[in-house]
């Protein structure tokens, strides 16, 4: 089974990705770090702060991964849910704006990257997105991380594997 967590980035995916990883001994890919791994940075934006992936060659190493994989669970975080060519159970995890910006600007992030992720989050782009490339059969789940324990929402996203 193959399960993305994916939001906008401060909503929890790591937190949970990691937590899930454990309760059922899964495999769990960060999509980031994968393409830091692999060296899939084709840019980077110095006002932002942040690196630019090659999308392509991140889906292909995925793909490849998955082909690969022989675990029960596969666990995928990333804030791009399209780049996962196969899921079954794809959970977006919200924060309030409030919430939102505290746990960016605690990681001494740019203001105008604050900016853009919280206009993300007030325009659902992480929902717009998977709405254009939706799976047959795949679970959608939506979660709000703002007042929940990482151990509440692991168990929420539990009961629907």
């Amino acid at each position: 089974m193959i399960i993305v967590i994916t939001g906008t980035p401060g909503t929890g995916k790591t937190t949970i990705a990691k937590l899930l990883e454990k309760l059922l001994n899964a495999k769990n890919i960060n999509t980031t770090e994968l393409a830091l791994k692999e060296n899939f940075i084709i840019a980077y934006d110095f006002v932002r702060k942040t690196n630019i992936i090659d999308e392509n060659k991140l889906k292909e190493k995925l793909l490849e991964i998955i082909s690969n994989t022989s675990t029960k669970y596969l666990i995928i975080d990333t804030s791009y849910p399209c780049i996962v060519p196969k899921r079954n159970l794809t959970v977006i995890l919200k924060a309030s704006l409030e919430e939102l910006k505290k746990r960016l600007s605690n990681r001494e992030w740019p203001d105008i990257k604050i900016q853009e992720n919280m206009e993300a989050e007030i325009l659902g782009e992480i929902e717009e997105e998977i709405k254009d490339c939706v799976l047959p059969d795949e679970k959608i789940v939506i979660i709000d991380t703002t007042k929940k324990t990482p151990e509440d929402i692991a168990s929420s996203i539990l009961s629907y594997i």
